[in-house]
Formats: structure tokens, sequence, C-alpha cells
């Protein structure tokens, strides 16, 4: 005799179970894939003068998130390109934690190998969170939200001459261009 077809109530009962039995493996997939894929932030391009230099900043954001002492450290890569696309010189490679520790990479002019003057340079930051799970505060901290900036400014009197900043935390970048005045500090 043929066995009655299963209600859909019972196909539900059976997805519902397969779901919950595979969800301890999706969710530890999801945690050693998470962080793995840096992101690359470009920065827009800047023109340098003989007489200047570019410098980029970049520092933990994450204490303006709530308990934002629980971070993990993110590998940041700084690298600068002549206009050509071509890397200048080695990228600095920086770790940026939880501290309010604010790090900078520089390009002298004189470093960019220009064979014309003014040089174009254009600036990547890669940033890779170190593999952790989840946070569970709410609202979560991502784990590589940093602030960063770049300016150039006269390598002999250290006046600014442009600025532009922003953000980035957790694959998505928010940023806010700023161009105007130099920062007190180099005035």
């Amino acid at each position: 005799m043929r066995q009655p077809c299963a209600s859909k109530e019972d196909s539900q009962l059976i997805r519902r179970r397969v779901l919950i039995a595979c969800l301890p493996g999706i969710w530890c997939i999801a945690v050693a894939a998470y962080g793995q894929n840096p992101q690359t932030i470009v920065l827009p391009p800047v023109t340098l003068a003989p007489s200047e230099t570019a410098q980029v900043n970049i520092a933990s954001a994450a204490a303006g998130y709530p308990g934002g002492a629980f971070v993990t450290s993110c590998q940041v890569s700084i690298t600068f390109y002549g206009a050509d696309g071509s890397a200048l010189g080695k990228a600095a490679e920086i770790t940026v934690g939880s501290s309010g520790q604010i790090y900078s990479a520089k390009l002298p002019y004189a470093t960019t190998g220009a064979t014309s003057t003014p040089s174009v340079v254009g600036t990547r930051i890669s940033l890779t969170p170190a593999p952790v799970a989840v946070s569970t505060l709410s609202p979560p901290i991502p784990p590589c939200a940093v602030a960063f900036s770049l300016e150039t400014y006269d390598t002999a009197t250290g006046v600014t001459h442009a600025f532009v900043s922003g953000q980035a935390a957790q694959g998505t970048t928010a940023p806010e261009p700023t161009v105007g005045p130099e920062p007190a500090s180099r005035r």
C-alpha cells in the first residue's frame, strides 16, 4: 500500500530541523571568512610640487562606538602611486588597534622620481581586520573602524595646502571630504 505524502506542515518542520542542524556550520564558515578580504580605499589624486610632501594619517575610530574597548587589531597598508599607476616605494604596513594613536605615512616629492613638475600622486589604503567572532555588542563594533586623512603640505614650513578626510568600517566606506583651511596643528 502506498504511503500518503507528507503534509505541508511536516515538510516545513523537516526543513527547519535541517536548517537548525546546519546553522553552526554556516556560522563557523562565516566567522572563518570574515575579515579575509581587504577593503581598499582609493583616495583622490593630488598634485605634488617639488616643495611639498604628501602624508596619510590614520587612527582607530572604534572609540566612537559604545563599548569601543572591544576591538581587534586591523592591518593597514598605505601605498602611494605615480600618475602611471606604479607604486612609489614600499607600502607602509601598520597595525591599528583600539588606542588613540595616530599613524602616518609620508611621501616627499623627492622620492616620487617625477621627471616633470608638478607630479600627480594617488593613494590607496587597504584594511584587513583580524579574523574574529562578530561583536555581540549593540550596535556591533566593526573589527576595523578607522578615520583617515590625506594632506599635502610645504616640506619646509609645514603649512598645509590640501586636506581630505574620511572614515571606513567593516567593508563600507563613508568618505566625508573636507577641503578647506589647514588644520590648526599646521598653522
